[in-house]
């Protein structure tokens, strides 16, 4: 229940950036103030918790609530627009999906080979963690085309199933309805892919500024 008000939330936040919420609190000298204050102060407790080893309930809030302030920060905005940060962002669900079968295959034999062997010392575990760390990175990279093609399938099974059906079993009026509302569905998804790929190519100021004029 708890993490399902994190989704519900993501909606509300994709709701506020068509608005233009986030691009006007950018412009506001306190909501920057405060925005680092809670990034800050929820990062503090975060430790604190982990140091403490204290009832972690409140984590979904918390994430909310970063997300809140991150997006209400017109630098940490533009960094996390930035080229590397995209490319990051890409990897980050193949990179969710595999990383415990390969800290459990190859960290874990890893480790087991390293300990029978009496050598799990010093720069051994460095060597480990940069081994997981590069296979992960690397099953990653590999994955992302699985991740395409299901996007792909998604896609164009989503156009098959909210084409109109068949214009003879219509009248003429409703066939020139469906055709001008195709029309216009198609005319908003070339606007869309307009406005993403100039938010790909020049960060979020562009995708709220596209969202406005449409």
């Amino acid at each position: 229940g708890q993490w399902l008000s994190c989704f519900l939330a993501g909606i509300g936040f994709g709701w506020l950036r068509r608005q233009g919420f986030f691009l006007r609190m950018h412009e506001l000298p306190r909501a920057q103030l405060w925005s680092w204050i809670l990034i800050a102060l929820i990062g503090a407790l975060d430790g604190w918790s982990h140091w403490r080893v204290v009832d972690r309930r409140m984590v979904p809030l918390a994430a909310v609530l970063l997300l809140a302030a991150v997006f209400c920060n017109r630098p940490l905005c533009a960094a996390f627009s930035g080229r590397l940060s995209r490319q990051l962002g890409r990897l980050s669900f193949p990179l969710y999906l595999i990383q415990f079968p390969v800290l459990i295959c190859v960290a874990s034999y890893a480790i087991c080979f390293a300990a029978a062997r009496g050598a799990l010392h010093g720069w051994v575990l460095a060597a480990i963690d940069v081994l997981s760390l590069c296979t992960c990175l690397a099953v990653a990279w590999a994955f992302m085309p699985v991740e395409h093609l299901t996007r792909w399938v998604g896609n164009v099974l989503a156009a098959r199933l909210l084409a109109p059906g068949p214009a003879r079993s219509r009248s003429p009026a409703t066939v020139s309805v469906s055709a001008t509302a195709t029309a216009n569905i198609r005319t908003a998804s070339a606007a869309a892919a307009a406005a993403t790929t100039a938010a790909q190519q020049h960060g979020e100021p562009q995708i709220s500024a596209a969202a406005r004029s449409g």
